[in-house]
């Protein structure tokens, strides 16, 4: 789905996340935390994955010398100044996924015509109910 980062403070958009972007890597690594605020605009699937779960992961799948190489380009990352336009997609053409482009985004749970499909259904329903002799 479509999620916003918000600043601070929650009241301006600094970027927007789409299908399989990622935010807060820099929090992986170290004891950083994120200082932004997040907000889905569509149904979105959210995972997290805790710092101690992904150390074990470089642990069983990266070197030694690759987990610095990591470590220090998110320390980096984290220390520049363009730090949001190299995580945070920008554009508006980047947010429309897929789903958002066809048919399916009518399927998504707050769409209107998801809310009158089930209307419908649930009169259908109704209505082989009491027809039923």
């Amino acid at each position: 789905g479509g999620v916003e980062v918000l600043n601070k403070c929650g009241d301006m958009v600094e970027g927007k996340l789409c299908y399989c972007d990622y935010y807060g890597e820099e929090c992986l690594f170290g004891s950083v935390q994120a200082q932004n605020c997040l907000r889905a605009k569509t149904y979105s699937e959210v995972l997290v994955l805790a710092a101690l779960c992904f150390q074990d992961v470089l642990r069983t799948q990266c070197s030694p010398k690759q987990i610095e190489q990591l470590k220090a380009s998110s320390e980096k990352m984290a220390k520049s100044s363009t730090k949001a336009n190299k995580m945070i997609r920008g554009s508006e053409d980047a947010m429309l996924t897929k789903i958002e482009r066809g048919f399916r985004r009518h399927l998504l749970p707050n769409s209107s015509f998801r809310k009158a499909w089930d209307v419908i259904v649930f009169l259908c329903v109704v209505y082989y109910a009491f027809a039923i002799p």
